[in-house]
């Protein structure tokens, strides 16, 4: 134990370096279901023909109807990734990108927490096994990432509850919110 922390630099480094090598390999395989593709053309037609993402266009059975709690924010960063690289490119790269960013605000909140090497070399690995399977390009990615973000935020209003603490946690969830159902936020 004491000469993984003595070397933790390098063995931290090696860790992350494999993990994202991890995440791009799972990015590569096909991380879409069919609501990929509902995603996709909501956020084309709400950012092209002005159509409200708040109303069902495509269901055959709720075609008309209002939706509640719609991924505006991540139907329009979608199309507009896949606008600009292309279909398969951009999933893959949305998909990957957003998996990047929870194990960097994951690797963030350990920094904060002190964390000693070998939790890193558990928590990081198990996150990413956690990401592989559930990895299909779906508004949840970005979810993953605001629980990180909450947790950091949590962490540090603990130290102390005051105003300029509690008020990025009050902005994330108004955030979260308004771009799906903010599962951890509550």
């Amino acid at each position: 134990f004491t000469n993984l922390e003595g070397r933790k630099r390098s063995v931290l480094f090696a860790v992350f370096l494999l993990l994202i090598a991890v995440l791009a390999v799972t990015a590569l395989r096909d991380p879409i279901d069919y609501d990929s593709f509902w995603h996709l053309k909501t956020g084309q037609d709400w950012a092209e023909n002005g159509l409200s993402p708040w109303q069902d266009h495509y269901s055959f059975t709720f075609d008309g109807a209002e939706i509640r709690s719609p991924a505006v924010y991540f139907d329009l960063g979608l199309f507009k990734t896949i606008d600009w690289l292309g279909l398969e490119t951009g999933f893959k790269l949305f998909t990957f990108g957003c998996m990047v960013l929870v194990l960097a605000l994951v690797g963030l909140t350990l920094a904060r927490a002190r964390a000693p090497t070998l939790v890193y070399c558990l928590v990081l690995p198990l996150l990413v096994a956690l990401l592989q399977m559930r990895a299909t390009t779906r508004p949840e990615l970005i979810s993953y990432a605001f629980c990180a973000l909450a947790l950091i935020l949590y962490d540090r209003a603990k130290s102390a509850l005051t105003f300029r603490n509690v008020l990025p946690i009050a902005a994330l969830m108004l955030v979260w919110a308004n771009y799906h159902s903010s599962i951890f936020g509550y």
